[in-house]
């Protein structure tokens, strides 16, 4: 009876840098040429939309800090994002929820 070990993220295909890559992503990515670029539209948008949410929030609420752990965690669900949709069919084979291929 052969055991079969747990599906690792990281394999000769697949390099455990390209986790740190993925995580990575909403600060940089690639350009139409191939290299690498700030990731200034996603920066941005995610700027604004902490800027117009702090215009909803009562006035105890209206602070730097606030607005600012708003856009990080704006920041951090762009990079569990990106890191889910990279490694989706993998997390699916480790939760038994898809096929091998």
């Amino acid at each position: 009876m052969e055991l079969s070990r747990p599906t690792s993220l990281c394999s000769r295909k697949r390099p455990c840098w390209l986790i740190g890559k993925e995580a990575t992503r909403p600060l940089i990515t690639r350009t139409d040429s191939g290299g690498s670029t700030v990731n200034v539209a996603l920066l941005a948008g995610y700027a604004g939309a902490s800027a117009i949410s702090y215009t909803y929030y009562p006035q105890i609420n209206k602070n730097v800090h606030d607005t600012a752990a708003t856009y990080g965690s704006t920041l951090e669900g762009a990079a569990i994002g990106f890191l889910a949709s990279e490694f989706s069919a993998e997390i699916f084979q480790a939760l038994h929820l898809a096929k091998k291929p």
